[in-house]
């Protein structure tokens, strides 16, 4: 029952900044690598909650933590991942890369979309239905050179196996 009073923490948008960051690497921190605390965490709906606040906070810092905590609830978790997947978290992430301001959001929700490629080689073509292969052209310069180097491996992770997603390069 610890996890409750973390989520409301989390979900209390008039706590500070600072409280709600720290809640949600309490839940990221859970989540990582631990079934029973995924599968718990499912349990109390936290998936929708984190993509709400990953989609809308407007501190790019608890932003940056829910993404965090997503990435830890559903990496090495085929379930919360096809869950994650299914509820548009694909289209969210790419929404991120491109929308959001903060670079580390950026490179967070690069490195999240690239282990998805890998444990679930669909979310390539929903990546790129959802424009990633422009967005990834675009941050070739970026004057972050973590964010580039991530840009030119999801490229090459991209078309690699396919003729359909080489095309547009």
């Amino acid at each position: 029952g610890g996890f409750e009073p973390v989520l409301q923490i989390v979900q209390a948008e008039s706590k500070p900044a600072m409280e709600r960051k720290e809640s949600l690497e309490i839940l990221g921190a859970c989540a990582q690598n631990n079934p029973p605390c995924q599968q718990e965490l499912d349990k109390l709906g936290v998936l929708p909650i984190l993509l709400e606040i990953l989609s809308k906070d407007s501190d790019s810092g608890v932003r940056l933590k829910a993404l965090g905590a997503i990435s830890s609830l559903c990496r090495g978790h085929s379930e919360l991942e096809q869950k994650f997947i299914t509820n548009d978290g694909v289209a969210l992430l790419v929404n991120k890369l491109g929308a959001d301001g903060d670079v580390k959001v950026k490179r967070k929700c690069l490195f999240f979309l690239r282990a998805l490629f890998f444990s679930s080689p669909s979310s390539k073509d929903q990546a790129c239905r959802s424009g990633l292969k422009k967005l990834l052209v675009g941050l070739i310069g970026h004057e972050d050179i973590d964010l580039r180097e991530s840009c030119l491996n999801a490229m090459i992770e991209l078309v690699t196996e396919s003729k359909e997603r080489t095309a547009a390069f």
